[in-house]
């Protein structure tokens, strides 16, 4: 019987709560007195062993997760906005279009279409 068998294996709900706790993959091989190298080798061999570090993180993610939105819907807006880009980044992302505070109308693109069918857009304000 190997160290895992005998000793990690037998304490899985350990490392769930470590992993939920929001430690890293190093902190938590140091808690269960093992190398780093180890711990990463025990995530490739051992389904169960890596089950449980994927759970704990997911707990630990979803409780961030609740923060956050918790700090949103009471009116912070650094978590707003934080939360919009990320959930809404097509609309709130560094990414999405932007309108300048001098442009007061929206701006539309209308699509002519000739008698042959090929269509030519045009932006219009």
């Amino acid at each position: 019987m190997n160290r895992y068998e005998k000793i990690i294996s037998k304490n899985l709900d350990k490392v769930i709560e470590y992993a939920a706790q929001g430690l890293s993959s190093e902190q938590i091989a140091e808690k269960l007195g093992i190398k780093k190298s180890t711990f990463y080798n025990y995530v490739k061999d051992y389904p169960d062993f890596a089950d449980a570090v994927e759970r704990g993180k997911n707990k630990a993610n979803a409780n961030v997760e609740n923060a956050l939105y918790q700090s949103a819907t009471k009116g912070n807006v650094k978590a707003q906005i934080f939360w919009l880009a990320h959930r809404r980044p097509e609309t709130w992302g560094k990414d999405a279009p932007q309108q300048s505070a001098k442009d007061d109308k929206p701006r539309c693109i209308i699509e002519i279409v000739d008698r042959s069918g090929e269509a030519d857009k045009k932006e219009s304000t």
